[in-house]
C-alpha cells in the first residue's frame, strides 16, 4: 500500500470517527458513557494524527511521541474531570 493510499484511508477514519463523536454528542441525553465514548474516539482521533500525521509512529527514540502522547492524555482526562464535576450535585 503506497503512503497517498494509507494517508487517505487514514483519512477517512479521521472523518468517521469525528462524525460519530457529533452524533454521540449531539443526543439530547447526555449519559457519562456516550461522553465517554465521545472522549475515546477524541483519543484515537489524536493517537492517529500523532502517530502517522506527524510522523512519531516511527521515531528512534520515543521521547517526542510520549510526550505529545501524554500531553493528549492530560487533556483529555482534564476535559473527562470538568465533565465528571459538573455531574455531582453541589455541597451547599
Amino acid at each position: 500500500m503506497s503512503q497517498a493510499q494509507r494517508t487517505h484511508i487514514f483519512y477517512f477514519i479521521l472523518l468517521v470517527l469525528t462524525l460519530a463523536a457529533f452524533i454521540i454528542a449531539e443526543r439530547q441525553t447526555a449519559e457519562p458513557w456516550l461522553m465517554g465514548g465521545v472522549l475515546v474516539t477524541a483519543w484515537i482521533k489524536g493517537q492517529i494524527v500523532v502517530d502517522y500525521f506527524m510522523r512519531l509512529r516511527r521515531v528512534r527514540r520515543r521521547l517526542w511521541r510520549n510526550v505529545v502522547s501524554g500531553w493528549l492524555f492530560l487533556i483529555l482526562a482534564v476535559i473527562a474531570y470538568t465533565y465528571w464535576l459538573s455531574l455531582t450535585p453541589p455541597l451547599n
